[in-house]
């Protein structure tokens, strides 16, 4: 019962987290009426959100892994990561140049976790950003359903949380991720380089870069304080 509830859980956010993106493009809300009834941006999205139900399914299994499971061992690590990237094999109009973006992307959250998995806590919050920056142009696709892909935003940022932030509560997390997720949309449309295609390999570059910069600095910072 308790995993229904979660499922429950996992869709008001994905709802709440379409609206929030609704909202943030205001002008094209306004073309087609939605904004003269409000309620109906957080209803618009579940015909779609059910029509993916299994994958959705598969990220509520990583969520829920990453905040029960997680923590017991740094080789469980991979595993939520390994579910969501699932997500994206079978996601519809997928095309064969976006998985050098999704390698080049999970590597780099990978990188901006090895910080975590050796111990050097000296400049976490540091990491915790690199991590959040891989997770959002990990999971930059425009064609895309929006439903599949805050689904997916969700479960990476209830994954990141959880890793730096062990024995979290699985309700908890999903709401700071709906929170991160406003911030990561806000940075998206702040900064062109996120948003134009012709500058999706520099991003992508970008943040694999931020993120190999911040493991070596979290590294000399850890061993000049000469501790962990």
């Amino acid at each position: 019962m308790s995993y229904v509830m979660d499922l429950i859980v996992l869709t008001i956010a994905t709802m709440l987290t379409c609206a929030i993106n609704d909202m943030m493009y205001i002008k094209i809300e306004r073309r087609i009426g939605l904004m003269k009834r409000p309620w109906t941006l957080l209803v618009r999205h579940i015909p779609g959100y059910f029509n993916f139900i299994p994958l959705v399914l598969i990220l509520l299994v990583a969520s829920i892994f990453s905040c029960k499971y997680m923590w017991r061992s740094n080789e469980y690590i991979l595993i939520p990561l390994l579910f969501i990237f699932i997500t994206k094999l079978f996601s519809p109009k997928r095309e064969r140049k976006d998985t050098y973006f999704e390698i080049i992307s999970m590597a780099a959250i990978l990188v901006s976790l090895l910080p975590l998995l050796l111990g050097y806590h000296s400049l976490g919050w540091l990491s915790f950003i690199a991590s959040l920056v891989s997770v959002k142009i990990f999971n930059r696709n425009t064609e895309e359903p929006l439903p599949l892909n805050s689904a997916r935003n969700l479960a990476l940022n209830c994954y990141i949380i959880a890793a730096y932030f062990p024995h979290i509560n699985f309700n908890l997390s999903i709401l700071l991720s709906i929170a991160l997720v406003y911030i990561q949309d806000t940075i998206c449309i702040l900064i062109p380089k996120f948003n134009g295609t012709r500058n999706m390999r520099m991003a992508f570059t970008w943040s694999f870069l931020f993120s190999l910069l911040t493991f070596i600095v979290n590294g000399i910072v850890t061993i000049f304080i000469g501790g962990k």
